[in-house]
């Protein structure tokens, strides 16, 4: 298995007379998942004699900790920050892509609403052109009326003149007659009574004639005058109805490419709001997945919260009682056997890096209950806020609680550190206390809870 160490060296005396150990800090469960090792184990290896002590290295080790390979981590680690720095900007150019997305959702909806508006207009346009169309229509079949009744007046008037024509005609061939009549009655010297009363008959016949004539005159005339003016009439009727005809197909053409206008304006419109709909359904389906993972991280934050929160009971076992250790990693019979002023040596300085460790450990709890508190007051605040307000906290929830974690990890392994290193110093306090002959309670069994602690860290990774 391979792991993730810093190399050490000891001091002398008791802690290894300068050979070279490495203490464990994390473990390799897969090729993307590393876990840190809570109780910092360390183990002797003699192939790290020439490595500078506070040295990464990689070490793959067996069942038993015995050690098969160990390289220089300096290289893995710079390929691991390298990916993680393009992972994040990965995640900041989805984002910013998943920002123009909205926005370009936003421009195409306000362009469809354009677009409508449009269509509406030109729809407006399209149906006055139809009412001038029917109204231009109505004025041809007018005009084609108006044609129709002239010509009847025309077809009328042509019979009238022909039987104007065929009566002077006969009148004309009447006074012939009687033109030769009278010619014939000036060769006669006497008339007798049955062709007088002939003749003034006739001469009655001619004058009464006179008037109708000139009656049938007028009548033509008015005639003739009556159809000049329907022709002129008719003429500006059909430059009109030639004018309405040339305007009409304009008006055709004009429409016909407005119909084909707006018919592919439609089918875009139609395209753009079925990729208008599915982006929707799209943003639907995301923004219920996001809220599940939500949901469940949320549920497993609390979940961890409870491990925490039990592995803190557990810890302060080791807290109100002596009879409780977390651990044993002392070799006593060393301690008995070294020299009084030397053990007194060990005993201060391992009291030293206690409260050290004790203080460094009391400043991330500060920041850690200050990033709860961020955390309990974001949710109350979401619970009133307004829809586009709760998307922003919930961004801010969600950054909190990773600050929350990441604050909070390394804390529980360093409290689990500092839980053994206390024991081991009160160990050695009791062997010192002892052979200095100071009184030391020791008749009282001790329990190790340091197993049930590795077991609340698994369920806990």
């Amino acid at each position: 298995m391979l792991y993730l160490a810093e190399v050490q060296k000891g001091k002398g005396g008791l802690l290894g007379g300068g050979k070279a150990e490495l203490k464990l800090l994390a473990c390799q469960r897969s090729v993307d998942n590393w876990t840190t090792v809570p109780n910092e184990e360390s183990i002797p290896a003699e192939e790290a004699n020439a490595m500078a002590p506070g040295v990464l290295v990689l070490v793959e080790l067996t069942a038993n900790k015995q050690i098969q390979k160990i390289e220089d981590a300096s290289r893995k680690l710079a390929s691991t920050l390298n990916n993680l720095c393009r992972l994040l900007e990965k995640s900041k150019s989805q984002e910013d892509e998943i920002e123009q997305w909205k926005q370009s959702l936003t421009y195409q909806s306000q362009e469809l609403n354009r677009r409508e508006m449009e269509l509406e207009a030109r729809t407006e346009q399209l149906q006055q052109l139809e009412e001038d169309f029917e109204q231009l229509e109505q004025q041809r079949q007018e005009v084609i009326s108006s044609r129709e009744e002239v010509t009847r007046l025309r077809e009328e008037l042509d019979r009238n003149r022909q039987e104007l024509e065929s009566a002077w005609e006969q009148l004309r061939g009447e006074m012939q007659r009687l033109e030769a009549q009278q010619a014939e009655m000036q060769g006669k010297s006497t008339l007798d009574a049955s062709q007088a009363e002939t003749i003034q008959r006739l001469l009655g016949q001619l004058s009464s004639m006179t008037d109708p004539t000139a009656a049938v005159r007028e009548q033509i005339n008015l005639g003739f005058e009556a159809v000049n003016g329907f022709q002129t009439l008719l003429d500006s009727h059909w430059q009109a109805v030639d004018q309405s005809q040339a305007t009409a197909q304009q008006l055709q053409q004009q429409l016909d490419q407005q119909i084909h206008e707006l018919q592919a304006r439609w089918q875009e419109w139609h395209q753009a709001q079925i990729a208008y709909e599915q982006a929707q359904a799209d943003l639907k389906a995301h923004q219920s997945r996001l809220d599940s993972k939500q949901e469940q991280s949320q549920a497993l934050i609390a979940q961890l919260q409870s491990y925490d929160a039990l592995y803190q009971q557990v810890y302060q076992l080791a807290d109100v009682s002596d009879q409780v250790v977390i651990g044993q990693k002392v070799d006593l019979d060393a301690l008995e056997r070294m020299p009084l002023d030397e053990l007194q040596s060990v005993v201060q300085e391992l009291q030293r890096e206690f409260e050290k460790m004790a203080k460094l450990i009391s400043m991330q709890e500060e920041e850690v209950l200050d990033k709860q508190q961020s955390i309990n007051e974001l949710r109350e605040q979401i619970k009133n806020a307004s829809e586009y307000d709760r998307l922003r906290l919930e961004n801010e929830l969600a950054d909190e609680e990773e600050s929350y974690r990441i604050l909070n990890e390394p804390l529980i392994g360093q409290r689990q550190v500092a839980r053994e290193r206390e024991a081991i110093l009160k160990q050695h306090q009791n062997i010192l206390a002892r052979r200095q002959g100071k009184p030391v309670d020791s008749g009282a069994r001790q329990v190790d809870l340091g197993p049930v602690l590795m077991q609340l860290d698994n369920l806990r990774k």
